[in-house]
């Protein structure tokens, strides 16, 4: 997209600096932290209820000892997730989607409609039911943002369902996974504006708040038992993630296990001996059980799917231990598939989806910010994640330092003395030698507000990429240069030179042969993406950029498509110009398979794609009406939108 903002807060939720090699395998987990107990006391038998995309969209499901097979209690076509049962285990809450939008509804637990008890269009996730059973808190991003929110749930079956904000007066930037403690106070992971998320605690009557953990230790997801005892996720340095057990009055977190793969969604059981929590294994995202001395964690759940945040219910005759599930078949498309990722901690899931690249992202800006003067952190953390995840990564290189670009202009202006970028290229290009994959130059070119504001310049956007080359030759590196990066824009406007204007001045300026490969983002803009581009706008636009290519005598290099995606509608807010293309979320989810199928059938110079984009609605740094969250495959509860079901299936058809 045209534009992509990162916020200075990024430097806080980045991965750490430390270097790491290249994961030729799935994530390991590392032994567990604590010493358990030489004999943990089993759980009671229970019920499990958990959300699950395993038979396509969202749904809730329950899993017992008797049969060993989840059975399915309620779904549908939009995704429902975090089911949260009642303190007397009769009625379920669960976030649905079916509106576009997430609202919490009230329902049996045989999945029959008592209620919707929200229904503002804004996104409003993550219930906790009081442990007397009357108020429900949650949060809300009708603020345009993530705010704590109390309901009483009689009054809303009777009519009058008011939903009071908790937090309005906070000093916090985002309030996040609200959990009941036995004295009626909520304890909820809190990210100040420095980035840090800790565990505070909220008078739900005064409004005055806590803080349970506090540095060196970040803290998030709690769940609190009948005794008060927190269970959370907690880190130091990302990605190794511990489930640790807290105080009620707060304190150091006590690890019970530690993992480099990602862990989640932690549940005491209801005699309060054992913790359930979600971790993805190299494959998929499963349920477990650790008991609360800590051990070694058993598997509940096997199925090839998201199996998420569980819930234990009183009853059943052993602990529910789902049957072995087929694994998970290879990738099987040609085409190489990548995608645009916020935050990096989220890389791995591309695994899932069967992709093999991963698109990030180097500002030249922040990098050299006096010349020859270099700050690599930003840039050092997007190359390891993608080595951690076992990626191949794709290097955005953008924005020009103030002094190398005239005076009083926005970052994304281009050099005065394209020099420099050679300049900058050879820098780098040698620092990260084979650990970074392919360079590509510049962002949409042809968009004025991508060119510091003023007329898009073909032929010095070619000068740029030939000084790009030269660097990269100086550096002896084997790294792909792509170019190109245009904005699908038809015949243009006054803000934006048409991608194939644009394209055909680029290569009469003398670019051929200067780069490895043409990048172009070819948006669906609402088509199915078999159908003709109408005005110039539309998947099917590649083609067209293609045909000039090869009039241009370059039918020998490969086109990549490093943008391309599906806004959903998003009913709170105004998507501006994006709001003519919007779609639901099941089209969206069959316009990304049939997309997949078509390039990978249809295009043989097509050799890589990335969607935009993964995760760009779970960042804090981005506000709830953000134009960008509203491609992305995950909701900002960070569960996956019908479209990452789809394309995880439909990669492996």
């Amino acid at each position: 997209m045209a534009r992509i903002r990162f916020l200075v807060v990024l430097l806080a939720l980045l991965m750490s600096a430390c270097r790491s090699e290249v994961a030729s395998s799935p994530p390991t987990v590392l032994p567990p932290t604590a010493s358990p107990s030489p004999t943990p006391s089993p759980p009671a038998p229970f019920t499990l209820l958990f959300s699950s995309d395993r038979d396509g969209a969202g749904g809730v499901y329950a899993l017992d000892a008797a049969n060993g097979e989840p059975r399915l209690i309620f779904t549908d076509a939009a995704g429902v997730w975090d089911p949260t049962p009642s303190p007397d285990g009769r009625r379920l809450i669960l976030t649905d989607y079916s509106r576009e939008n997430g609202d919490l509804v009230l329902m049996t637990r045989e999945g029959l409609l008592i209620s919707r008890l929200t229904t503002h269009p804004a996104d409003e996730y993550w219930p906790a039911w009081s442990p007397d059973g009357r108020w429900v808190a949650f949060v809300s991003e009708r603020d345009d943002g993530q705010d704590l929110y109390l309901l009483d749930v009689p009054a809303c079956l009777g009519g009058a369902c008011r939903p009071q904000r908790l937090t309005a007066d906070s000093p916090l930037w985002r309030h996040r996974y609200p959990a009941w403690s036995p004295d009626g106070t909520l304890v909820f992971a809190g990210l100040g504006h420095d980035g840090l998320e800790e565990l505070y605690r909220l008078d739900v009557a005064t409004g005055a708040m806590t803080p349970l953990t506090a540095w060196p230790f970040k803290a998030s997801q709690p769940a609190v038992a009948s005794d008060g005892t927190i269970a959370a996720i907690v880190w130091q340095e990302a990605p190794t993630y511990s489930l640790a057990l807290i105080p009620p009055e707060g304190g150091t977190p006590r690890l019970l296990f530690t993992s480099a793969a990602w862990l989640g969604a932690p549940a005491w059981t209801p005699d309060g001996r054992a913790v359930l929590f979600t971790m993805w294994n190299g494959a998929s995202h499963d349920i477990y059980l650790l008991p609360r001395e800590g051990g070694v964690p058993q598997q509940l759940t096997t199925a090839w799917a998201w199996d998420d945040t569980p819930v234990a219910v009183s009853g059943g005759i052993a602990i529910p231990v789902e049957r072995s599930a087929e694994p998970l078949p290879p990738p099987t498309r040609r085409v190489m598939w990548g995608a645009n990722v916020a935050d990096l901690s989220n890389a791995y899931l591309l695994h899932d989806l069967g992709f093999t690249w991963v698109k990030g992202f180097a500002d030249w800006n922040r990098a050299e910010p006096e010349q020859g003067v270099f700050v690599w952190r930003d840039i050092e953390n997007t190359v390891q994640a993608a080595e951690r995840a076992g990626l191949r990564l794709l290097l955005r290189v953008h924005n020009t330092p103030e002094w190398a670009r005239p005076a009083e202009t926005p970052p994304n202006t281009p050099p005065t003395d394209m020099a420099h970028v050679a300049d900058f290229m050879t820098t780098l290009a040698t620092r990260y030698g084979v650990r970074v994959a392919a360079y590509e130059i510049w962002n949409e070119p042809n968009l004025a507000f991508e060119w510091g504001n003023q007329w898009p310049e073909p032929a010095r956007y070619a000068d740029m990429v030939r000084q790009a080359q030269q660097g990269l030759q100086r550096a002896q590196s084997d790294a792909l240069l792509v170019a190109g990066a245009v904005a699908v824009s038809g015949d243009g406007s006054d803000l934006a030179v048409g991608d194939l204007d644009f394209l055909r001045a680029f290569y009469a300026a003398g670019a051929r042969g200067t780069f490895d490969r043409l990048s172009t983002h070819p948006y669906g803009f609402g088509q199915p993406p078999q159908l003709p581009p109408e005005m110039g706008l539309g998947l099917r636009r590649a083609e067209e950029a293609r045909a000039l290519m090869e009039a241009m005598g370059d039918a020998e290099t490969p086109m990549w498509l490093t943008e391309m995606g599906w806004v959903l509608d998003a009913p709170a807010w105004d998507l501006g110009e994006h709001e003519h293309g919007v779609v639901p979320r099941d089209v969206q989810a069959r316009y990304w398979c049939d997309a997949i199928a078509f390039i990978d059938r249809a295009w043989p110079w097509a050799e890589a794609a990335f969607l935009f984009n993964l995760d760009f609605s779970v960042v804090p740094w981005y506000p709830a009406g953000e134009q960008m969250r509203w491609y992305a495959l995950l909701n900002p509860d960070r569960s996956p939108r019908p479209a990452y079901s789809a394309i995880r299936r439909c990669m492996r058809e």
